[in-house]
């Protein structure tokens, strides 16, 4: 009974899919306290392949905190907020707008937090930032949740995970 099952076993193979990961990323914030959905900070970006699959996405709570951080995705440039200000995009920055990213859960390691999103899922498109080229930039802002407050040294750092198309 199970040879028929080895046999097809056998004849499919099954490839790994190769993830890329992006190093830590600092997210721009200002040394004072925000109010719930003010910008942290100013734009920042993250070094993309063009194309593929949001598979997870990490936070690292320096300041131990352990309040909701959200991060806007953009595969496109856009102006977002003033920090201490209320993220806004336009109706133009929007059609640019890939997912928002909303790290709620934390594990507390004493000195820091971590929160981990997994399984996103999103799929997205950047441009390249130079012709032929197959990496592209993925623009970012960080929007408070609650009422942090982030000192100098203690910003919070985010990674993101991608199944890359090529």
């Amino acid at each position: 009974m199970l040879g028929w099952l080895v046999r097809i076993a056998h004849v499919v193979a099954i490839k790994p899919r190769p993830i890329f990961q992006t190093p830590w990323v600092q997210v721009p914030a200002q040394d004072a306290a925000l109010d719930d959905g003010d910008a942290t900070g100013i734009v920042f970006q993250f070094l993309v392949p063009i194309s593929g699959t949001l598979q997870s996405a990490s936070v690292l709570d320096t300041a131990d905190q352990g309040n909701q951080l959200d991060v806007e995705l953009c595969s496109g440039r856009f102006a977002g907020a003033a920090a201490d200000a209320a993220f806004v995009l336009t109706d133009v920055e929007a059609r640019y707008h890939i997912i928002r990213l909303q790290l709620t859960v934390f594990a507390d390691h004493t000195d820091n937090q971590t929160s981990d999103l997994l399984n996103i899922g999103k799929t997205y498109k950047v441009p390249p930032f130079e012709e032929g080229s197959k990496w592209g930039w993925m623009w970012a802002q960080g929007i408070a949740s609650g009422t942090p407050t982030y000192a100098a040294g203690s910003k919070p750092y985010v990674r993101l995970e991608i199944y890359p198309d090529e």
